[in-house]
């Protein structure tokens, strides 16, 4: 017994909304296979065709006056309209993007426009919408992240990690490009129009489906590949897999500590539950990057420092990177409203290649010695002795030619 048809088809367009000829000629050679666009076939995607005995039927994409789609008022033609399309032979079908598209199975139905100067002009009014979301794309793909991240990008790549950082930007210039191409395909169609050149309803539509669906393809599977990367380094973060309690860690790290301020000093860590740990991380720019947290008392015979530091250590790829990414870390501190500059040893004095001091909350301090950058802020709470900037700052600035 012989198996029947499903009578419901799903295809994937191989074109984009925006190609008028390809998704005319493409709906134009299914019907002679026997599929034929379902009313509002177009979905998630997908379309759907219904299952019949092929025969020529001529479809025709008109561009909508206004915005279409699911949360548009204008998903379709108004009633005048479809009316009139409907007494010169032609039926309302479905939308796609911002056309509205007809059919007809009358070999004898007049065009619905036969003019290409009309339809230019119909075409502009498309064109105009796209011109008018290229800002907002661009605004919501570019600016707002990098406004959100306080244009941090050296330190952002490094948190993220290069190949989430260069992957997520590649999907971004990826997205920013598509409406750029639909842009400039409009243009150039309406341009042939605006010269009397007729629409191609007849165009060979797979020359061009084998890169729709490559770059689609292409597409898709670079931002599963970005999903899983960010998701696994989400769950790392969350799972404090690369932290460690400073109670349980015993290797040396290569800056000072608060076991440094004082000579023959005897360093107690406060555990308060937080803030005492170190996190390890590698990334492509920074081949070791550190975060250190450390609160505790340290005392000697003379004097007793008590309060705790906050080091972020980078040793990075190249010098220019770590003097980029050191006035990076400045400007990202700039902004905070406790901000005020500091009055420090020199370079040269310290021997390191740069210096910064300034109050964000705390004193901070932001040096560069070659490839390395160290970032610490140092606060006190000793209600007896309060040790100056000038003292603790070669402290840290010596660390760094261990």
């Amino acid at each position: 017994m012989k198996k029947s048809r499903r009578s419901t088809v799903y295809r994937l367009p191989p074109c984009p909304a925006y190609d008028i000829e390809d998704t005319e000629s493409w709906l134009s050679d299914l019907a002679e296979e026997g599929l034929f666009l379902e009313k509002d076939g177009f979905l998630f995607g997908f379309a759907s065709f219904r299952r019949g005995e092929g025969k020529q039927r001529r479809y025709r994409l008109e561009a909508a006056p206004q915005p279409t789609g699911l949360f548009s008022d204008q998903d379709r033609p108004d009633e005048e309209a479809e009316e009139l399309s409907r007494l010169a032979g032609w039926e309302y079908i479905a939308n796609r993007g911002d056309f509205y598209i007809f059919a007809t199975d009358d070999p004898q139905a007049a065009e619905l426009n036969t003019d290409p100067q009309v339809q230019a002009l119909a075409l502009e009014k498309v064109r105009r919408r796209q011109r008018q979301t290229l800002f907002p794309t661009f605004f919501w793909l570019v600016i707002y992240p990098l406004f959100s991240i306080k244009g941090s990008v050296l330190r952002s790549a490094i948190y993220l990690g290069a190949p989430i950082f260069l992957l997520g930007h590649l999907l971004i210039l990826w997205s920013i490009f598509s409406p750029l191409r639909e842009f400039f395909h409009l243009r150039k169609l309406s341009r042939r129009l605006q010269e009397g050149l007729p629409v191609d309803h007849h165009k060979d539509w797979k020359k061009s489906a084998r890169r729709h669906f490559t770059a689609k393809g292409v597409f898709l599977t670079l931002l599963a590949v970005w999903i899983v990367l960010v998701l696994t380094a989400w769950q790392r973060d969350t799972d404090k897999v690369d932290t460690v309690a400073l109670v349980n860690f015993k290797e040396p790290v290569p800056f000072a500590t608060m076991a440094d301020l004082l000579p023959q000093g005897q360093f107690t860590l406060d555990d308060m539950g937080f803030s005492n740990e170190v996190t390890l991380r590698s990334s492509w720019l920074a081949p070791s990057f550190i975060e250190f947290g450390q609160a505790g008392t340290v005392k000697n015979d003379k004097k007793t420092v008590q309060g705790g530091i906050n080091v972020e250590y980078f040793h990075t790829v190249s010098p220019l990177l770590a003097r980029l990414l050191a006035k990076e870390l400045q400007r990202y501190d700039r902004r905070l409203s406790h901000y005020e500059a500091l009055s420090t040893p020199s370079a040269a004095e310290l021997g390191v290649d740069s210096v910064t001091g300034y109050t964000a909350i705390f004193p901070t301090l932001v040096m560069v010695k070659g490839e390395t950058v160290l970032k610490v802020s140092f606060y006190q709470t000793s209600p007896s002795y309060t040790m100056p900037l000038e003292e603790w700052a070669p402290i840290f600035a010596q660390s760094l030619n261990r």
